[in-house]
């Protein structure tokens, strides 16, 4: 369960009714499936004899709008993350969940990948939302795939009303299993229309689908029409002969006999796996396809109704150099990632990349758009509410330039929506919006000079959150106002723009927890725990729940364990471990009480602070063998005797009674004497 103040807003937030409207029964979990111009699709959940039920109603945009206002529909507090049957696995990734179990032969992943792959061309498909009888869309869907329509529409319900994640997918194993049972014996039979040669001419091209995949990638490129790669892909990939029939036309046919797909399949398949503008562009270019195929697109939040709908996310590095932890001088480049949202211009998430423009730096900021800000500034330090800063989700689409942030590595699994478009080189009208949000620099004429800041990393990283915080609250953007903005007195700011749309449930925000962010964007990090506590290098951290945990009692005196873990590189004061599956935050600790902000940087100045500890520990092996020395030679000089002169003698030394009584007879006055 993520547990907020119920105000915000995104794809499949549960929704109740307060006090009884309409249709809506008080006592019904609603969840918002999808919105058009017209009306909002709602989906809820319903338990019958065997199975799970998703029911889809649409209701008229006005009054849905009219019923958030009012009150009348109001999110849950504690919003789930997982579908009703699932509430189980709350909390759990989905890697974890076959743990325990006796015969892992399919895991849960692939169940869940297999059923992504049933829905996959209905998640972005845009006529679905715009349908009368969204229902009838999905049964219609689910015939021509042979598929059952209950089940299908479970799926899919399912996967957008729960993160787009693969664990809504996850099977409870009630009935797995009978659904495909016969997809090996359809999948033998060719598909669509009698041949003109024959009924039983041709070939199925299921069994065909990868090798049409791998060979269109293969002989694809610019210039090179569909024909063409069928042809080369028959010749070389699927070893096709040429011969002529009986009435003169050449034929194609096989050696052996095998299957091979005819140039409609081909085509179908290839379409229907990369799409026809990834084909087009394969072929003509991007600038050919922009100039001569694509579409006008105007301004860019024309084509745009909903907040996270799109974004764009962009590097820049600062003007200033920050200051190294251990002395004044210049440290390396200091890279700020910003993504903002294209409809509204609010900076959604944040990122810092520390010498360069790094992978890490667009992680940062999907995570800091995935979490509550509240949450993310804390972090740094940082005290703010969330409607200081509302937003929280990720874009179903992204567009970033094609440096580390266009890497497949910016998301590590499937559940995460990916980049769907980069920007061409050195074109920053591409994606002009996130470029406007750069602070403007002023060139000097003169001699080369830079600037080194007062601050460190961690100090600058806290300066740029502060200038978010103001772009967003105080940057113009009136020429975004729609005219029922300005009939409702909206403010003419970013924050303004989201929070009119946000409270009319105008999102596409894809929701995620925050334990999922920080196993999906954080750095991967292994800490250390021995009986004097967890460590990361020569940091110490703490936990209430580590002696809860029965971690510290893992450790023995001599015994060092590993523990993984998590961080943000900028800011690692506070960190995260993960115990079964299960994440646990730690927090770093003085070894004496002093000034906790000294513990406010990064990781990068970690290595520096555990190097210069390094250097002094090994002058101080130095430094303690001399200092020994001397005192040593100090006390021969004094006494002319050396620091451990002793003789050794065979035997039991005497016992305290003996010498005793040796110490008596020497201190017993002799007879006659006076005592």
């Amino acid at each position: 369960m993520t547990t907020g103040s119920g105000a915000e807003m995104h794809v499949g937030v549960a929704l109740q009714c307060a006090g009884g409207i309409g249709g809506f029964d008080c006592d019904t979990t609603y969840h918002l499936l999808a919105n058009s111009k017209e009306s909002i699709a709602l989906v809820f959940f319903t338990k019958g004899s065997s199975e799970w039920r998703a029911h889809i109603i649409k209701v008229p945009r006005h009054d849905f709008e009219e019923a958030l206002i009012k009150k009348d529909l109001i999110p849950v507090l504690e919003q789930p993350t997982l579908p009703p049957w699932l509430r189980m696995h709350e909390g759990a990734s989905l890697d974890t969940l076959d743990h325990g179990r006796t015969s892992t032969k399919k895991s849960y992943r692939d169940w869940a990948q297999d059923r992504y792959e049933r829905i996959d061309e209905l998640v972005d498909d845009p006529n679905l939302v715009l349908a009368d009888d969204p229902e009838k869309y999905i049964a219609s869907f689910a015939t021509r795939n042979k598929q059952h329509r209950h089940r299908i529409q479970l799926w899919y319900c399912a996967y957008m009303c729960f993160g787009r994640s693969l664990m809504a997918l996850v099977p409870t194993f009630a009935n797995a299993g009978s659904w495909d049972r016969t997809e090996e014996n359809r999948s033998r039979r060719k598909a669509g229309r009698k041949a003109k040669h024959g009924r039983g001419q041709g070939h199925s091209a299921v069994p065909l689908i990868p090798e049409v995949e791998n060979s269109y990638v293969k002989y694809s490129g610019l210039g090179k029409s569909m024909a063409w790669i069928h042809r080369q892909s028959l010749l070389y990939a699927f070893g096709c002969k040429i011969a002529r029939d009986s009435k003169g036309f050449e034929r194609y046919y096989h050696p052996e006999s095998k299957p091979f797909p005819s140039y409609q399949q081909f085509r179908y398949h290839v379409l229907k796996k990369f799409g026809l503008p990834a084909v087009r562009k394969s072929k003509l270019g991007d600038e050919t396809y922009r100039n001569r195929v694509a579409d006008n697109l105007g301004r860019y939040s024309e084509d745009l109704a909903n907040l996270y709908e799109q974004s764009e996310s962009d590097c820049a590095y600062s003007k200033e150099r920050p200051r190294q932890i251990l002395s004044d001088e210049a440290g390396p480049p200091f890279a700020v990632v910003r993504e903002v949202d294209v409809l509204s211009g609010i900076e959604i998430g944040i990122g810092f990349g520390y010498g360069s423009e790094t992978l890490e730096a667009y992680r940062a900021a999907k995570f800091c758009a995935a979490v509550p800000k509240s949450y993310f500034c804390r972090l740094f330090g940082i005290q703010i509410s969330d409607e200081d800063w509302p937003c929280v989700g990720l874009p179903p689409q992204s567009s970033t330039d094609r440096g580390p942030g266009a890497s497949g590595r910016n998301v590590r699994t499937e559940n995460i929506p990916a980049i769907r478009g980069l920007a061409p080189s050195y074109s920053g009208q591409s994606k002009a919006t996130v470029e406007s949000s750069h602070p403007r620099q002023t060139r000097t004429a003169g001699p080369p000079s830079f600037v080194v800041s007062a601050l460190n990393a961690f100090e600058m990283a806290r300066r740029e959150i502060y200038r978010t915080l103001a772009n967003n609250n105080a940057k113009d953007a009136s020429d975004r106002l729609t005219p029922e903005m300005i009939a409702a007195g909206t403010l003419p700011t970013p924050v303004g723009i989201f929070n009119f749309l946000n409270d009319r449930g105008r999102t596409s925000a894809v929701p995620m927890s925050v334990t999922a962010a920080i196993r999906e964007f954080l750095t991967p990090v292994k800490f250390k725990l021995n009986r004097d506590g967890l460590w990361l290098r020569s940091l110490r951290y703490g936990t209430t729940q580590l002696q809860a945990l029965g971690l510290a009692s893992l450790a023995g005196k001599n015994r060092t364990i590993e523990v993984s873990g998590f961080v943000l590189s900028l800011a690692i004061r506070i960190a995260w471990i993960e115990v079964d599956g299960k994440i646990y935050e730690v927090e770093a600790i003085l070894p004496i009480r002093d000034d906790a902000t000294q513990l406010d940087m990064s990781l990068s100045d970690l290595s520096q602070l555990d190097e210069r500890m390094r250097e002094i520990r090994a002058n101080q092996s130095d430094h303690a063998s001399a200092v020994r020395a001397k005192y040593e030679i100090r006390h021969l000089e004094e006494t002319g005797r050396h620091w451990d002169a002793a003789t050794r003698k065979g035997g039991q030394p005497p016992s305290n009674a003996s010498v005793r009584e040796s110490l008596d007879v020497v201190n017993t006055p002799k007879s006659g004497r006076a005592a």
